[in-house]
């Protein structure tokens, strides 16, 4: 979970953990790509607009690295505008989440994003 808000990073690390996932939480860039590193996550919840290298450019590095590349990416943002959607599309996001969200539905997202994945 990859987010500059705190608040946001709560709110979707407690949706998550109450559907058993384990949830690491990083709130920028270079924290994110150190943990996904580390951990090799199944599933990444990701904020586009954020200090620093945006979400977009995490996940363009991400699609583009063999290493990450299996895992599910959900964009998880308050722009919701078509060209950052389709942008976001192009670059390999499995879902796009507009903030405001609806915690049953980040779930819902969450399993379909890595369901290709699963064992």
């Amino acid at each position: 979970m990859v987010d500059d808000d705190p608040s946001v990073r709560r709110i979707v690390t407690d949706v998550l953990e109450l559907d058993g996932w384990e949830v690491v939480a990083a709130g920028d860039a270079e924290a994110a790509m150190a943990e996904f590193a580390r951990c090799s996550p199944h599933l990444i919840v990701l904020d586009v607009m954020m200090p620093g290298a945006d979400g977009l450019e995490v996940l363009g590095q991400l699609r583009g690295d063999d290493g990450n590349s299996s895992c599910g990416i959900i964009m998880l943002t308050a722009r919701g505008d078509g060209e950052t959607e389709d942008t976001a599309m192009r670059l390999g996001a499995d879902r796009f989440l507009q903030k405001p969200f609806d915690p049953l539905e980040l779930v819902d997202e969450a399993w379909d994003a890595t369901e290709p994945f699963h064992p």
